[in-house]
C-alpha cells in the first residue's frame, strides 16, 4: 500500500501522497482533492484502511468526472447527486466492491 504513489482513474492520473498534519487537520482518513489531481492519505491508517480509504477516494475522482456529480463547475446543468450523497455512495461503495471481489473472483478474472 505504501509503494502506491499515483493511481489512474477515469482519464486522470492522481498523485497520492501521505500527509499525518493534513489528517489530522480535516479529521479524515483521506482527501479527493480532484481539482489538485491528488489523494491524500493519512499515514497512520493500516495497511487494511489504509486500501479502503484510497479506493473511496478514487470513487469520490471517479465521481468527479461524470455527469452526476461534483464536475458542476465545468458541465453545464444541474447536479443529480450533492455532495451528501456522494460521501454515501462513496462509503457504500468501499464496502460492497472489495465483497464482490471476494465472493466473486471469478467475474473480475472475466473482467480483465
Amino acid at each position: 500500500m505504501a509503494n502506491i504513489e499515483k493511481l489512474l482513474v477515469g482519464v486522470r492520473t492522481f498523485a497520492v501522497w501521505r500527509d499525518k498534519d493534513a489528517a489530522t487537520a480535516t479529521g479524515a482518513r483521506g482527501q479527493a482533492m480532484c481539482d489538485d489531481g491528488r489523494i491524500m492519505l493519512d499515514p497512520r491508517l493500516d495497511k487494511h484502511l489504509a486500501a479502503l480509504t484510497l479506493l473511496h477516494e478514487a470513487f469520490h475522482c471517479a465521481f468527479e468526472q461524470s455527469p452526476l456529480t461534483a464536475g458542476k463547475q465545468v458541465k453545464d446543468g444541474g447536479v443529480e447527486v450533492d455532495d451528501a450523497l456522494e460521501e454515501k455512495l462513496c462509503t457504500w461503495l468501499e464496502a460492497v466492491v472489495p465483497q464482490l471481489l471476494r465472493d466473486n473472483p471469478q467475474l473480475f478474472k472475466e473482467l480483465l
